[in-house]
Protein backbone atom coordinates (compact mmCIF):
# COMPACT_ATOMS: atom_id res chain seq x y z
CA UNK A 1 0.00 0.00 0.00
CA UNK A 2 1.16 4.04 -0.11
CA UNK A 3 1.59 3.49 3.17
CA UNK A 4 4.34 1.21 3.06
CA UNK A 5 6.83 3.77 0.53
CA UNK A 6 9.95 4.64 2.63
CA UNK A 7 11.02 7.93 0.74
CA UNK A 8 8.76 10.68 -0.43
CA UNK A 9 7.42 10.92 -4.13
CA UNK A 10 8.56 13.49 -6.52
CA UNK A 11 5.39 15.60 -7.93
CA UNK A 12 5.67 13.73 -11.20
CA UNK A 13 4.74 10.47 -8.85
CA UNK A 14 2.14 12.53 -6.72
CA UNK A 15 0.71 13.35 -9.93
CA UNK A 16 0.59 10.27 -11.48
CA UNK A 17 -1.49 8.44 -8.15
CA UNK A 18 -3.71 11.58 -7.99
CA UNK A 19 -4.84 11.78 -11.68
CA UNK A 20 -6.46 8.13 -11.39
CA UNK A 21 -7.80 9.00 -7.86
CA UNK A 22 -9.55 12.12 -8.11
CA UNK A 23 -10.93 10.77 -10.94
CA UNK A 24 -12.23 7.50 -9.59
CA UNK A 25 -13.67 9.38 -7.20
CA UNK A 26 -15.25 12.04 -9.07
CA UNK A 27 -17.31 9.48 -10.71
CA UNK A 28 -18.10 7.88 -7.17
CA UNK A 29 -19.12 11.29 -6.15
CA UNK A 30 -21.75 11.70 -8.92
CA UNK A 31 -23.64 8.43 -8.00
CA UNK A 32 -24.34 10.40 -4.76
CA UNK A 33 -21.56 7.97 -2.76
CA UNK A 34 -18.37 8.80 -1.00
CA UNK A 35 -15.84 6.71 0.31
CA UNK A 36 -15.38 8.24 4.02
CA UNK A 37 -11.89 6.35 5.07
CA UNK A 38 -9.16 7.06 2.38
CA UNK A 39 -5.87 7.25 4.09
CA UNK A 40 -2.51 5.64 2.57
CA UNK A 41 -3.30 1.94 4.08
CA UNK A 42 -6.25 1.80 1.59
CA UNK A 43 -4.51 3.00 -0.97
CA UNK A 44 -2.91 -0.28 -3.20
CA UNK A 45 -0.16 -0.02 -5.35
CA UNK A 46 -0.34 -2.71 -7.59
CA UNK A 47 3.25 -4.17 -7.98
CA UNK A 48 3.38 -4.13 -11.85
CA UNK A 49 1.98 -0.67 -12.90
CA UNK A 50 2.26 1.48 -9.76
CA UNK A 51 -1.19 2.06 -10.40
CA UNK A 52 -3.17 2.95 -7.05
CA UNK A 53 -6.10 1.07 -6.47
CA UNK A 54 -8.76 2.67 -3.50
CA UNK A 55 -9.61 -0.24 -1.07
CA UNK A 56 -12.20 -0.83 1.41
CA UNK A 57 -15.77 0.78 1.02
CA UNK A 58 -16.70 -0.36 4.05
CA UNK A 59 -17.71 3.08 5.32
CA UNK A 60 -18.58 4.17 1.77
CA UNK A 61 -22.50 6.29 2.12
CA UNK A 62 -24.68 6.91 -0.53
CA UNK A 63 -26.87 10.05 -0.01
CA UNK A 64 -29.78 11.17 -1.93
CA UNK A 65 -31.30 14.54 -1.69
CA UNK A 66 -31.06 15.74 1.49
CA UNK A 67 -31.80 12.48 3.08
CA UNK A 68 -28.75 11.33 4.82
CA UNK A 69 -28.63 7.14 5.35
CA UNK A 70 -27.78 6.86 8.96
CA UNK A 71 -24.24 4.59 9.24
CA UNK A 72 -21.77 3.77 11.32
CA UNK A 73 -19.03 6.88 11.52
CA UNK A 74 -15.80 5.30 10.67
CA UNK A 75 -12.96 7.54 11.65
CA UNK A 76 -9.19 7.69 11.68
CA UNK A 77 -7.71 10.34 12.78
CA UNK A 78 -5.65 13.04 10.85
CA UNK A 79 -7.42 12.23 8.15
CA UNK A 80 -10.75 12.51 8.63
CA UNK A 81 -12.94 15.98 8.90
CA UNK A 82 -14.27 18.05 10.98
CA UNK A 83 -17.84 17.11 9.38
CA UNK A 84 -17.54 13.23 10.16
CA UNK A 85 -17.39 14.06 13.81
CA UNK A 86 -20.92 15.19 13.63
CA UNK A 87 -24.07 14.81 12.13
CA UNK A 88 -25.67 18.16 12.23
CA UNK A 89 -27.02 20.94 10.27
CA UNK A 90 -23.92 23.12 8.45
CA UNK A 91 -21.86 19.48 8.88
CA UNK A 92 -23.03 17.35 6.35
CA UNK A 93 -20.57 14.85 4.76
CA UNK A 94 -20.40 15.33 0.55
CA UNK A 95 -17.96 15.14 -2.00
CA UNK A 96 -15.67 17.94 0.55
CA UNK A 97 -15.10 14.95 2.21
CA UNK A 98 -13.12 12.77 0.02
CA UNK A 99 -11.29 15.67 -0.74
CA UNK A 100 -10.53 16.38 2.87
CA UNK A 101 -8.89 12.95 3.40
CA UNK A 102 -6.95 12.60 -0.16
CA UNK A 103 -5.39 16.00 0.72
CA UNK A 104 -4.26 14.80 3.78
CA UNK A 105 -2.60 11.42 2.09
CA UNK A 106 -0.95 13.89 0.06
CA UNK A 107 0.22 15.93 3.69
CA UNK A 108 1.54 12.93 4.71
CA UNK A 109 3.12 11.50 1.53
CA UNK A 110 5.07 14.85 1.49
CA UNK A 111 5.82 15.67 5.09
CA UNK A 112 5.70 11.99 6.78
CA UNK A 113 3.08 12.92 9.12
CA UNK A 114 -0.43 13.03 9.17
CA UNK A 115 -2.32 16.82 10.01
CA UNK A 116 -3.61 17.02 13.78
CA UNK A 117 -6.78 15.11 14.55
CA UNK A 118 -10.02 18.02 12.96
CA UNK A 119 -11.50 18.48 16.09
CA UNK A 120 -8.59 19.91 17.59
CA UNK A 121 -8.10 22.16 14.93
CA UNK A 122 -11.25 23.71 15.43
CA UNK A 123 -10.97 24.43 18.69
CA UNK A 124 -6.95 25.07 18.02
CA UNK A 125 -5.53 25.06 15.04
CA UNK A 126 -2.31 23.78 14.75
CA UNK A 127 -1.89 22.99 11.89
CA UNK A 128 1.16 23.89 9.91
CA UNK A 129 0.27 24.53 5.63
CA UNK A 130 2.83 23.32 2.91
CA UNK A 131 3.19 26.58 2.31
CA UNK A 132 4.98 27.36 5.23
CA UNK A 133 7.23 24.44 5.41
CA UNK A 134 9.12 25.66 2.89
CA UNK A 135 12.85 23.97 3.59
CA UNK A 136 10.69 20.58 2.80
CA UNK A 137 8.91 21.35 -0.01
CA UNK A 138 10.91 24.35 -2.21
CA UNK A 139 12.29 23.42 -5.33
CA UNK A 140 10.68 20.16 -5.21
CA UNK A 141 7.17 20.44 -5.43
CA UNK A 142 5.15 23.21 -7.44
CA UNK A 143 3.33 25.75 -5.75
CA UNK A 144 0.13 25.05 -7.41
CA UNK A 145 0.05 21.63 -6.19
CA UNK A 146 1.00 23.17 -2.53
CA UNK A 147 -1.84 25.79 -2.63
CA UNK A 148 -4.09 23.15 -3.91
CA UNK A 149 -3.44 20.46 -1.06
CA UNK A 150 -3.55 23.37 1.59
CA UNK A 151 -6.84 25.06 -0.21
CA UNK A 152 -8.30 21.11 0.12
CA UNK A 153 -6.81 20.65 3.70
CA UNK A 154 -8.88 24.02 5.59
CA UNK A 155 -11.44 22.53 8.43
CA UNK A 156 -13.71 24.37 7.85
CA UNK A 157 -16.14 23.31 4.87
CA UNK A 158 -16.93 26.63 3.47
CA UNK A 159 -13.17 27.48 3.52
CA UNK A 160 -12.58 23.96 1.84
CA UNK A 161 -12.15 22.53 -1.72
CA UNK A 162 -15.53 22.11 -2.47
CA UNK A 163 -15.73 18.67 -5.12
CA UNK A 164 -13.14 16.30 -6.75
CA UNK A 165 -13.86 18.43 -10.25
CA UNK A 166 -12.32 21.41 -8.17
CA UNK A 167 -9.41 19.64 -6.98
CA UNK A 168 -8.43 18.25 -10.02
CA UNK A 169 -8.95 21.38 -11.40
CA UNK A 170 -6.41 23.27 -8.35
CA UNK A 171 -4.51 20.36 -9.26
CA UNK A 172 -3.68 21.04 -12.68
CA UNK A 173 -6.09 17.96 -13.56
CA UNK A 174 -9.21 19.21 -15.35
CA UNK A 175 -7.96 18.71 -19.00
CA UNK A 176 -5.60 15.85 -18.36
CA UNK A 177 -5.31 13.66 -21.41
CA UNK A 178 -6.94 9.99 -20.43
CA UNK A 179 -6.25 7.52 -23.05
CA UNK A 180 -9.27 5.27 -24.06
CA UNK A 181 -8.40 1.40 -25.43
CA UNK A 182 -9.88 1.98 -28.92
CA UNK A 183 -8.24 5.32 -29.51
CA UNK A 184 -4.39 3.80 -28.09
CA UNK A 185 -5.65 0.64 -30.63
CA UNK A 186 -5.96 3.66 -33.82
CA UNK A 187 -2.65 5.01 -32.57
CA UNK A 188 -0.36 1.63 -32.51
CA UNK A 189 -2.16 0.56 -35.72
CA UNK A 190 1.15 0.32 -37.79
CA UNK A 191 3.07 -2.30 -35.34
CA UNK A 192 2.77 -6.19 -35.56
CA UNK A 193 -0.60 -7.47 -34.21
CA UNK A 194 1.58 -8.76 -31.34
CA UNK A 195 3.48 -5.90 -30.34
CA UNK A 196 0.48 -3.77 -30.79
CA UNK A 197 -1.62 -5.81 -28.16
CA UNK A 198 1.59 -5.86 -25.75
CA UNK A 199 1.94 -2.25 -26.16
CA UNK A 200 -1.66 -1.60 -25.43
CA UNK A 201 -1.84 -3.11 -21.97
CA UNK A 202 0.87 -0.89 -21.55
CA UNK A 203 -0.29 2.25 -22.73
CA UNK A 204 -3.48 1.09 -20.42
CA UNK A 205 -1.11 0.22 -17.46
CA UNK A 206 -2.68 -3.16 -17.05
CA UNK A 207 1.17 -4.37 -17.58
CA UNK A 208 4.58 -3.03 -16.59
CA UNK A 209 7.52 -1.63 -19.24
CA UNK A 210 9.57 -4.47 -17.64
CA UNK A 211 7.11 -7.51 -18.37
CA UNK A 212 6.31 -5.97 -22.23
CA UNK A 213 10.39 -5.69 -23.00
CA UNK A 214 10.45 -9.45 -21.81
CA UNK A 215 7.89 -10.87 -23.55
CA UNK A 216 8.80 -8.84 -27.08
CA UNK A 217 12.68 -9.31 -26.42
CA UNK A 218 13.31 -6.05 -27.05
CA UNK A 219 14.72 -2.95 -24.72
CA UNK A 220 13.22 -1.61 -22.21
CA UNK A 221 13.69 1.79 -23.98
CA UNK A 222 12.02 0.92 -27.50
CA UNK A 223 8.27 -0.08 -25.25
CA UNK A 224 8.68 3.76 -23.77
CA UNK A 225 9.58 5.46 -26.77
CA UNK A 226 6.78 3.44 -28.31
CA UNK A 227 3.96 3.73 -25.72
CA UNK A 228 5.14 7.95 -25.57
CA UNK A 229 4.76 8.50 -29.09
CA UNK A 230 1.28 6.56 -29.43
CA UNK A 231 0.28 8.86 -26.33
CA UNK A 232 1.91 11.90 -27.47
CA UNK A 233 0.47 11.86 -31.04
CA UNK A 234 -3.21 10.87 -29.82
CA UNK A 235 -3.06 13.77 -27.25
CA UNK A 236 -1.92 16.51 -29.94
CA UNK A 237 -4.71 15.03 -32.42
CA UNK A 238 -7.19 15.11 -29.62
CA UNK A 239 -6.30 18.96 -28.65
CA UNK A 240 -6.43 19.55 -32.03
CA UNK A 241 -10.37 18.62 -32.32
Amino acid sequence: TLKDRTEPPDEGALMGLLAPLTEALQVLHGEHCYHRDIAPDNILLVSATGRPLLLDFGAARRVIGDMTQALTVILKPGYAPIEQHAEVPGMKQGPWTDVYALAAVVYWAITDRTPPPSVGRLLKDEHVPLAQLTSLVQERYSARLIQAVDRALQVLRDDRTPSMAAFREDLGLAGEFIPTPSRMQDELGGLMPEMRKVLLLVAMDDMSYEEAAALLSVPIGTVRSRVSRARTHLRTRLKAR
